[in-house]
């Protein structure tokens, strides 16, 4: 097992060097390595040490690392500047099963492991999991939970505890009450946005390409469940206007009297932000952000490019971000006359520096799915890069503030083509960047902490 383990390790780490380069690799090694340091920097215990009492208990399905997205990593800011004010508890399943729970307290730090099964992928309900969460309630003395995104965790269980006592604060991230897809990309080829599909039957056919579990009528109590865990918490918190809209439309039984909900935007880091660069009038280098993902517009990318052809002679591209069709980053290392390079994966807060350092001129955000908020775009108008965005979700709301130029929902890849041809000719204006007003970490962690306070958590 140990043999084919280690295969398989070095399998993925040439994928990685061959799809990403040397630079991707050496990130990803590198945040690998930061989450062993992270880690180790919680002194084991069987008990929470004296006087240790967290009126909040943090719930996530996964550890708060970067390098499993945006979600993870603007719980570990917000938590390290909440930690310096308030004592911070983190409860989340260990990969090989069982729970850890890590406090938190100014520069104390300590982490108790509590028994428990791996979580179903699929299940309503999970006892273990409810098991593990009142204990880990009880022992830092919690009223509350701050469940951290439902992607991955039991809907029914989360009813049940609120059910038990326990208050609900839902932190929501994407779409994840709606369905098991997330992100809300159906399984179809080539994939595409479900467009918030109601179709059981349709919605059955894409669940079982990947969870031949799920059985008839699984959606529809899935969603009935949801519902009533939404209209019964004690408050949704969302990222954006947009998708506090998006889930009273989704779930009509909601209200804002039935659910209170706050808008309480994300940081996209903790650090200072970066000068942006000397504007240019006419693009020449142009980033794609979302590496090989189909649902961040990775096959409108590269039909973009096959549409180009002859036009836009003067423009190069790079990609940035990591993993997804690695057909595709072989394809785009191959182009013709090396026009696309792939930098591939990079540190979380590294993007604005990349950005400068690489002179990037034009970024796009071609998701075919709606973004929930899009930290990226955060990072871009830092580095003072504009941006082409498609004209779904968040993003829709959020670009024409930030000085960036709309794709139709509907367009296709020859008319982003055609937008690049005119405005590397200079034939049509290239947008000057606005700077998005952009959270700090301190600033997410004091609103946070106003919440408590309004609920009489704190």
């Amino acid at each position: 097992m140990k043999a084919s383990g280690a295969f398989g390790l070095a399998g993925v780490a040439w994928r990685v060097l061959r799809g990403e380069g040397v630079r991707a690799a050496r990130d990803r090694a590198w945040d690998r390595w930061l989450e062993v340091r992270r880690r180790r920097s919680f002194r084991p215990a069987t008990a929470a040490p004296p006087g240790f009492r967290a009126s909040v208990l943090n719930v996530a399905a996964v550890p708060p690392a970067p390098r499993l997205g945006g979600v993870q990593a603007q719980l570990l800011c917000r938590l390290a500047a909440e930690a310096e004010r308030r004592a911070v508890a983190l409860l989340h399943p260990e990969p090989g099963g069982g729970y850890r729970l890590e406090l938190q307290d100014g520069r104390r730090r300590h982490a108790l492991a509590i028994p428990g099964g791996p979580l179903a992928a699929v299940g309503l309900a999970d006892p273990a999991f409810e098991a593990a969460v009142h204990q880990a309630a009880e022992a830092v003395g919690s009223r509350a939970l701050v469940v951290e995104g439902l992607a991955g965790l039991p809907l029914g269980s989360l009813l049940r505890l609120r059910q038990d006592g326990l208050r609900l604060l839902l932190a929501l991230h994407d779409f994840s009450a709606f369905c098991l897809r997330p992100h809300l990309l159906e399984s179809t080829e080539p994939p595409r946005f479900c467009a918030y599909s109601r179709d059981a039957q349709r919605c059955l056919r894409c669940l079982h390409q990947d969870w031949p579990e799920v059985a008839v009528g699984f959606q529809e109590e899935r969603r009935a469940v949801a519902q009533e865990l939404l209209a019964g918490a004690d408050t949704l918190i969302f990222p954006s206007e947009f998708l506090r809209r998006a889930y009273l439309d989704l779930f009509p039984a909601l209200t804002t009297a039935s659910a209170p909900a706050r808008v309480i935007p994300p940081s996209s880091d903790g650090r200072r932000r970066t000068a942006g660069r000397d504007r240019v009038l006419s693009p020449v280098h142009v980033a794609f952000l979302g590496g090989a993902q189909p649902h961040k517009g990775a096959l409108f990318f590269d039909e973009t490019l096959v549409a180009l052809a002859g036009a836009g002679e003067g423009l190069r591209f790079s990609v940035y971000g990591g993993g997804g069709d690695w057909r595709l980053l072989a394809r785009w290392r191959r182009f013709p006359s090396s026009r696309v390079r792939v930098r591939g994966y990079y540190r979380y807060g590294s993007l604005p520096s990349l950005l400068l350092g690489d002179r990037v001129d034009l970024a796009l955000l071609l998701s075919i799915v709606p973004e929930s908020y899009s930290l990226v775009l955060d990072e871009c108008s830092s580095a003072g890069v504009p941006v082409i965005a498609s004209a779904l979700g968040a993003l829709a709301e959020r670009v024409p503030a930030c000085g960036g130029l709309l794709l139709p929902a509907e367009a296709a890849a020859p008319d982003l083509a055609r937008l690049l041809g005119a405005l590397s000719r200079g034939e049509a204006p290239l947008p000057a960047p606005l700077p998005c007003p952009t959270p700090s970490s301190g600033d997410v962690a004091a609103a946070w902490l106003a919440l408590y306070s309004a609920l009489g958590l704190v």
